[in-house]
């Protein structure tokens, strides 16, 4: 028994006063546990794309590659740019 059993006059600094309990309810729930299976699918497929796009790049990289070193040596005779060397070298692969 305590004082507010009877005529109560109190209010707010009455010593038998007890607060109101409210549920607590999260503000986002926890999203529904996934197989574990399903998990692993994912991470898979993941990684199964990036290995795909990392062979394309790498096959088009090669494919794109230059051959070898050419070099236009149609004004070879008349370029101050070509050593005497070099144009006697142009002149033999031309001949040979």
């Amino acid at each position: 028994m305590n004082c507010c059993d009877y005529d109560c006059n109190q209010g707010r600094d009455c010593p038998a006063r007890v607060a109101k309990v409210k549920r607590r309810v999260p503000k986002h729930p926890t999203p529904l546990r996934q197989e574990i299976s399903r998990v692993y699918l994912k991470h898979l497929a993941k990684w199964m794309l990036i290995v795909i796009v990392l062979l394309f790049s790498l096959v088009s990289v090669i494919m794109l590659a230059p051959k070898g070193r050419a070099i236009d040596c149609s004004l070879a005779e008349i370029s101050p740019d070509f050593t005497p060397a070099m144009r006697e070298a142009r002149r033999k692969a031309r001949h040979a």
